[in-house]
């Protein structure tokens, strides 16, 4: 799989690197490279795969500097809800119900 870099630099410009496959060849577990950059350009952060091209179980480390992702249940926690969401059915299904002699007697 090639390794799609997205640099972000200081001035607010940001530039797509694809390093080829073939990097792999030598060392299958990790590699390493060397991003030469112009002079007054500095380099802020890199994002590895930005537009989820690959293959990748863990997304988590795809940036530097770390970004903190929620988890998946997290983000439904978070979510908004509404009241019905909220209720408690195993409480409403031990409250005792009106009968209608009840309701003629309330009104």
């Amino acid at each position: 799989m090639p390794i799609i870099l997205e640099l972000a630099f200081e001035d607010g410009t940001k530039e797509e690197m694809r390093i080829p496959a073939e990097i792999w060849r030598r060392t299958p577990k990790a590699v390493s490279k060397l991003i030469v950059t112009d002079k007054d350009k500095e380099l802020v952060s890199v994002t590895v795969d930005p537009h989820w091209e690959t293959a990748d179980v863990d997304v988590e480390n795809n940036h530097y500097p770390r970004r903190i992702i929620p988890s998946r249940i997290e983000a439904y926690k978070n979510k908004p809800r509404n009241t019905y969401e909220y209720r408690d059915l195993m409480h409403d299904s031990k409250t005792k119900l009106k009968t209608d002699d009840e309701d003629k007697d309330d009104e």
